[in-house]
């Protein structure tokens, strides 16, 4: 069954009406009820930023977010996936020791070219668990079983 995007609906406040600091941080207290200027603001803010989503796809690249190994983002002209945590590095043009460039300029940068590139996307992460006699093991994507005594 083919699926289709929802309709972007952008809620439309007048002015610019954000929560003042404290109730922000603190949020709404049990039983109280948000001001409709309030209210239109957040609806207003949480439908722009999905359309943003829908619309570039990635997120583009901020100093202000730490940014997990396997995290990929838009800088500049190029599209690039973080080889390891950071936060408050910019990704550069080729690559560096922490993010590698993978797409650039609507150009596929080839494979060989990218340095320190992950051996596999996303990277592997492995756990194994034993419940009620059945094995289980995530390794990436993958997922073993067993329940003949063998490691999974």
């Amino acid at each position: 069954m083919a699926t289709q995007n929802p309709e972007i609906i952008i809620w439309k406040p007048a002015g610019d009406n954000r929560p003042p600091v404290g109730v922000v941080e603190s949020g709404w207290l049990p039983g109280e009820q948000p001001p409709a200027e309030y209210e239109n603001f957040m609806s207003n803010y949480y439908g722009t930023a999905i359309e943003f989503f829908i619309l570039n796809g990635n997120p583009s690249h901020s100093t202000a977010y730490p940014y997990q190994d396997g995290a990929v983002i838009k800088s500049g002209s190029g599209l690039f996936i973080s080889l390891q945590v950071n936060q408050n590095v910019v990704p550069v043009e080729g690559g560096n020791d922490i993010w590698a460039e993978f797409y650039s300029s609507n150009n596929l940068v080839p494979w060989s070219k990218i340095s320190g590139k992950p051996t596999t996307y996303p990277p592997t992460r492995s756990s194994s668990t034993v419940e009620g006699g059945l094995k289980s093991r995530l390794s990436g994507t993958t997922l073993y079983l067993t329940n003949d005594g063998s490691d999974a």
